[in-house]
C-alpha cells in the first residue's frame, strides 16, 4: 500500500528531541566547526538564524558560513550537470555535489569558545568536527518550485524548474546523502520550521564516535575523546570529493500515462508522488 506520509520507528538508542533549543543543546560548546548539509529546499536562512540565537542563549558565540554563496557560476553549473536539449526530460545527472563548486572557501578556524556553523548543500565538503543533515520530503521541493519560491541545486538565485529538480538535483542529492549517512551525527527534520524534531544516534555510538563538547541531553551520556578532528566523523581529503558513481543509464524514464486520472503505474513512475527515498529512475513505492 502506498503511503503519502510514511513513518518509521527510530533506531534503538537514538536520542529524539524537538525544537531549536533542543537542537542547539546537542551541538558543541566550541571551538568547533559544525557542518549542516542538506537540499536547497531547506530554509537555510531560518536554520542559521535560529541556531545562532539558541546557541547564543546557551553562551556559545556563532560564526556562520553559507555555502550557497560559493557555488560555481550558474552557466558553469548548468554545463557540468545538464547537456540535454529536451525541454521535458534530461539525462540523469551522475555528478558529485563537489562538481557544483570551483574553489571551496577556506574559513579561519573558530576562536576559543566559538562555533563555526557551515550550512547549505555541500557543507560536509568543508573540514568539520560535527556533521548533521537537515532534510524534508521531496514533495516540499516540488511544491516550492511549482509556487515559484523553490530553487535548484547550485542555482540559489534563479527560479527553480521541475525538470532540473527531477533529473539533476535529486539524483545528485540522493547519492550525496546516502554517502554521508554512515558518518552523520544527527538528522534534522525541518518540515515544521518552528519546532523541528531531530534524531541523533550518538547515545548508542561507541566512545570514539561521541562528540566531547556536546551538552548532555536527557537519557544521554557523553564520553570525551581526545582530538575531535581525528575521529571517524572528521573530514579528510579522501572524503572531500568522492568518486563519481558510474552512470546508470543514458535513457530517460518512460513517459507517464496520458490519462487525466493517473493509473497506479503512472503514480509509481512520477517522482512527484514518491517518498523521500525515490529518484526519477527508481521509485520505492510498493507495487
Amino acid at each position: 500500500m502506498y503511503r503519502l506520509d510514511p513513518r518509521y520507528a527510530p533506531a534503538p538508542g537514538a536520542v529524539l528531541a524537538t525544537g531549536w533549543r533542543a537542537v542547539a543543546a546537542l551541538l558543541a560548546h566550541g571551538p568547533a566547526t559544525v557542518a549542516v548539509d542538506g537540499p536547497p529546499t531547506v530554509d537555510w536562512d531560518r536554520l542559521a538564524t535560529r541556531l545562532t540565537e539558541e546557541l547564543a542563549a546557551l553562551g556559545t558565540p556563532v560564526r556562520t558560513l553559507d555555502l550557497r554563496a560559493h557555488h560555481a557560476p550558474p552557466d558553469t553549473v548548468r554545463s557540468r550537470t545538464d547537456t540535454t536539449d529536451d525541454p521535458y526530460y534530461a539525462r540523469l545527472a551522475d555528478n558529485s555535489l563537489r562538481d557544483l563548486f570551483d574553489d571551496l572557501p577556506d574559513p579561519k578556524p573558530p576562536a576559543t569558545g566559538e562555533l563555526l556553523l557551515v550550512h547549505g548543500p555541500g557543507a560536509s565538503l568543508l573540514p568539520h568536527d560535527l556533521l548533521w543533515y537537515a532534510d524534508l520530503p521531496k514533495r516540499h521541493a516540488e511544491a516550492a518550485v511549482a509556487a515559484g519560491t523553490g530553487r535548484n541545486l547550485g542555482l540559489p538565485h534563479e527560479r527553480g524548474d521541475v525538470r532540473r529538480l527531477f533529473y539533476i538535483d535529486w539524483p545528485v542529492l540522493d547519492r550525496h546523502r546516502d554517502a554521508l549517512a554512515p558518518r552523520l551525527d544527527g538528522w534534522l527534520d525541518v518540515q515544521d520550521p518552528n519546532t523541528p524534531p531531530t534524531s541523533t544516534a550518538t547515545a548508542c555510538a561507541p566512545p570514539s564516535r561521541r562528540w566531547p563538547g556536546a551538552r548532555s541531553a536527557p537519557g544521554r551520556t557523553s564520553t570525551p575523546r581526545p582530538g575531535a578532528a581525528t575521529g571517524p566523523n572528521a573530514y579528510s581529503a579522501s572524503t572531500a570529493r568522492p568518486a563519481t558513481p558510474p552512470s546508470a543509464t543514458n535513457s530517460s524514464p518512460p513517459k507517464p500515462a496520458s490519462s487525466s486520472a493517473p493509473t497506479r503505474d503512472s503514480r509509481q513512475r512520477s517522482p512527484s508522488n514518491c517518498c523521500a527515498s525515490c529518484t526519477p529512475r527508481r521509485c520505492s513505492a510498493p507495487r
